[in-house]
């Protein structure tokens, strides 16, 4: 048998207290505490003796009718689905509902869920309260009425409520923080007329549960359990994530520390390894030496080892005798000079000061020579050391990179990948872009700009386009060049002798990587203007570092301004950059005219307009570009001097 008491009764002046059996119709007695409660002020109390049971009198004082019931099939069939999986800490009510530890009622599902268990306050004039207080005690709802939200809040200090039915007139936002500090688990619905729509959808958007448009009808009413259910639902769910967050967190914190703890032990191995070996080599005879070989091979083997003795054997002060050994044992990269394979933190800090003149032509130096200034480059901000890059990998990179760039192409070549690194880092440290990014963002575009153009065949995207070629047709006709880089530079990464990101976390490798893809697929040209009308977004807003987006973004910046750079380097260098796009542009206006196509803009030879070509190209591109720039980095002010001189130069 379940049971329910109360109290039903019109008026203050005819109060009739009965319970009715509905299968005997025979009268129950009034219990005395039941009596007591009569007499308690106008407000919503818990009943003294520390029993769950809510006593209310509203300002028509009202209890539930003290019933003595049966279960209906459905509530015995809901009963049994329930009692198998009942959660931990939970208790199954009378009327097939859940009680949590706190004495929280959760609805095992919609139909369960019975209105004389709900307490809602109605928040609303004078003119609609009664009204809506009728239809709700019509419903069975236990209610309290409020006409201005100074009463409402303090009720909802005071009292246990499960909904708030307000008006969006009286609704706002101090209501609703009160809601949720005072009862998290309160469900919030707004009431209002069709013409009110707009206030509405806004009180929604602030953090309302529901709505219902007046006039209020008894049907809707009655379907505020779902709400309510709906709402612990969203509780109960979140209570769920934020416990599995923190113990994910958690599980994380102890990962690291464990990964902490065994990088350390394994460094301070490898380390007492390199300070012994060369003593160790110093008397060895042939036999030491094959045996000392082998070990290291076979360290080399192993993926803990690996790249902790891999950065060992390109840091580490050797004897030219040892580090002949090594070489040709296979422990070091054939590609790179022993002479040159180490060098000194002041050999790197005079590179880098090359590296932060917008004098330095890239031209004039041989590649070998460009490798060592991008290694110079990279250990700048301390990143090498930052994400634990070892130095043999990164040089495999390197190269790598430098002989996937075309030598047979008069532009896109490894000089003007490095070119555009150059300029990035000139931005990051002349221009103090540096002070705005983390230190990923400065990795991540870095590494983009060499990659930028990898494999690029000195043919344009159009050109890929209207011949259906292989790359336009794997990349649907978007952003196919950058595509194809991005690609290609992330499957060279992906080599193991390559992989300089081994050390990082997950998340760290999943936000470089998307920088970078991020940061190539911005230097199409076509995507030009939808970057720049978010790049001018970012600046009327506020730059904010925090803000990852805003990062995001000026990193497409950066890497589509040094793309376009070579007009304000010195004249003599402009000069011969645009000398080299012009006969790039040439080639393919050639192919074009021997595949009987139409010539491109600027690629036909015989109509030779370098000067036009370089205005146009400074008037549309460079110069709104780097103008844009210069307002969050005003110390790019010289560049655009330059370049002002440079475009006279061209007229």
């Amino acid at each position: 048998m379940f049971l329910r008491f109360g109290v039903c009764f019109d008026d203050l002046s005819d109060l009739c207290w009965q319970g009715i059996c509905l299968q005997s119709r025979r009268t129950l007695p009034l219990p005395k505490e039941a009596e007591g409660c009569l007499r308690k002020s106008e407000c919503w109390k818990e009943r003294e003796g520390g029993d769950d049971k809510r006593v209310m009198l509203t300002k028509y004082p009202r209890l539930e009718t003290i019933t003595e019931t049966s279960p209906t099939s459905n509530e015995q069939e809901d009963s049994a689905m329930i009692e198998d999986s009942l959660p931990e800490g939970r208790e199954r009510t009378s009327r097939g509902m859940l009680r949590n530890s706190n004495g929280n009622i959760l609805a095992a599902n919609t139909s369960s869920i019975n209105p004389s268990e709900l307490n809602v306050l109605v928040l609303d004039d004078r003119n609609s309260l009664s009204e809506i207080e009728s239809i709700l005690r019509k419903c069975n709802y236990n209610c309290v009425a409020c006409e201005t939200k100074e009463e409402a809040i303090k009720f909802l200090a005071q009292l246990p409520i499960n909904l708030i039915l307000v008006d969006v007139s009286l609704f706002g936002k101090d209501l609703l923080d009160q809601v949720r500090n005072s009862r998290v688990d309160s469900a919030v619905t707004i009431t209002g007329t069709s013409d009110r729509s707009d206030d509405v959808l806004t009180a929604l958007r602030l953090g309302a549960d529901h709505c219902i448009y007046k006039p209020i009808k008894e049907a809707e009413l009655k379907t505020l359990g779902h709400v309510v259910h709906k709402k612990q639902g969203e509780i109960e769910l979140t209570a769920r994530l934020e416990e599995k967050t923190k113990a994910q967190t958690e599980l994380n914190k102890r990962a690291e520390d464990l990964q902490n703890r065994l990088q350390n032990a394994i460094e301070t191995m490898v380390r007492v390894v390199s300070t012994q070996m060369e003593s160790v080599l110093a008397k060895a005879n042939p036999t030491t030496e094959t045996a000392l070989m082998t070990v290291i091979h076979q360290l080399q083997k192993n993926d803990v080892y690996a790249p902790f003795l891999d950065d060992m054997l390109s840091t580490a002060e050797f004897s030219q005798v040892s580090r002949k050994l090594f070489l040709n044992a296979g422990l070091l990269s054939p590609t790179v000079d022993v002479h040159t394979h180490h060098r000194s933190s002041s050999t790197d800090a005079a590179m880098r000061d090359q590296m932060r003149d917008w004098g330095f032509d890239a031209s004039k130096h041989s590649e070998t020579d460009l490798l060592s200034y991008l290694e110079a480059i990279f250990s700048d901000f301390d990143l090498m050391t930052r994400f634990r890059i070892p130095r043999n990998r990164f040089r495999n990179l390197l190269l790598e990179i430098q002989r996937h760039y075309s030598s047979n192409i008069p532009y896109h070549t490894f000089v003007h990948a490095f070119d555009v690194t150059q300029t990035v880092y000139l931005i990051l440290t002349n221009g103090k872009a540096a002070d705005l990014l983390t230190d990923i963002d400065i990795f991540s575009v870095l590494l983009a700009g060499l990659m930028h153009d990898l494999g690029h065949m000195g043919i344009n995207n159009t050109f890929h386009i209207n011949t259906h070629s292989p790359l336009a047709i794997t990349y649907n006709d978007r952003s196919v060049l950058e595509n194809y880089h991005c690609s290609l530079g992330f499957t060279l990464l992906a080599r193991p002798e390559n992989d300089i990101l081994s050390h990082l976390s997950f998340e760290e490798q999943k936000q470089i990587r998307d920088h970078i893809i991020r940061g190539i697929l911005a230097t199409d040209l076509a995507q030009h203007g939808p970057i720049m009308s978010k790049w001018s977004q970012v600046l009327e807003s506020g730059y904010k570092k925090e803000d990852a987006d805003h990062r995001s973004t000026l990193i497409q910046m950066l890497l589509k301004g040094a793309d376009i750079a070579n007009p304000g380097k010195p004249f003599d260098q402009a000069r011969h950059w645009a000398i080299l796009v012009q006969k790039e542009f040439f080639a393919q206006g050639d192919l074009e005219a021997k595949l009987q196509m139409t010539i491109s803009p600027f690629m036909d030879r015989n109509q030779q307009q370098i000067e036009k070509m370089q205005i146009g190209f400074i008037d549309f591109l460079v110069t709104p570009l780097w103008a844009s720039l210069r307002t969050l980095l005003p110390a790019l002010e010289p560049f655009a001097v330059r370049l002002k001189e440079n475009r006279d130069k061209w007229t």
